[in-house]
């Protein structure tokens, strides 16, 4: 028993915030943008994940049909008007309640998703990158989130929520994540994820964090 636990102890096993965050890496997988591809997910207070979703066009728009570029100066022929956002998507394919919901997503939400976060009664938002800070909509998303007092946190920074939301099992895990190499538990996520895909740790960052 003595080894078996041994052996147990030196297996490096995902906790729950990289389980999901690894999710939505994967379920970002399916999405055909060639410029960003985003997953999320939905999970329960106990734990269960009840949704996901990542970005792509509406059921019934088939996705060769639809643009998928940002550049055109006719604003039709853009792809901002048509994609439904991984949250959306995420939110809309969940099997319960969303009271007290945490969602985890690859990209900070932006303000149009942080509505649907906020009027579906989800209370914490983990994100793995933000990259449009600088933005208009996403300096909107963080005021509506603070006024609704929906908590977000960055997964893999050094900021965690208060010390009731998260076993100590994991803030001491985490923890132990931010003296690895790479860019935290972020890192860590895609070092799982880049293993299944046969690609190396960074590469695959690289790909979920590319503009």
């Amino acid at each position: 028993m003595d080894d078996l636990s041994a052996r147990m102890d030196a297996i490096s096993l995902l906790d729950t915030h990289e389980f999901f965050m690894s999710f939505c890496l994967l379920a970002a997988q399916r999405s055909k943008d060639p410029i960003t591809q985003v997953g999320a997910c939905v999970v329960d207070r106990q734990g269960n994940l009840i949704g996901s979703g990542y970005n792509g066009m509406p059921r019934g728009c088939h996705d060769d049909e639809f643009p998928w570029g940002k550049g055109s100066t006719n604003t039709l022929e853009n792809k901002h008007l048509y994609v439904c956002h991984a949250e959306l998507n995420a939110i809309a394919n969940a099997t319960g309640t969303m009271d007290g919901c945490t969602i985890y997503v690859t990209l900070f939400p932006c303000n149009e998703c942080a509505k649907l976060i906020i009027q579906n009664g989800i209370t914490e938002v983990v994100y793995l990158t933000d990259k449009h800070a600088a933005k208009p909509a996403t300096k909107a998303s963080k005021l509506m989130l603070d006024s609704a007092r929906v908590k977000y946190w960055h997964f893999g920074s050094a900021t965690l929520p208060a010390s009731g939301t998260l076993p100590e099992c994991t803030r001491t895990r985490h923890a132990r994540i931010q003296g690895m190499a790479g860019p935290g538990a972020g890192w860590r996520a895609c070092e799982v994820l880049g293993k299944r895909m046969g690609l190396p740790g960074m590469q695959t960052f690289q790909i979920f964090t590319r503009t």
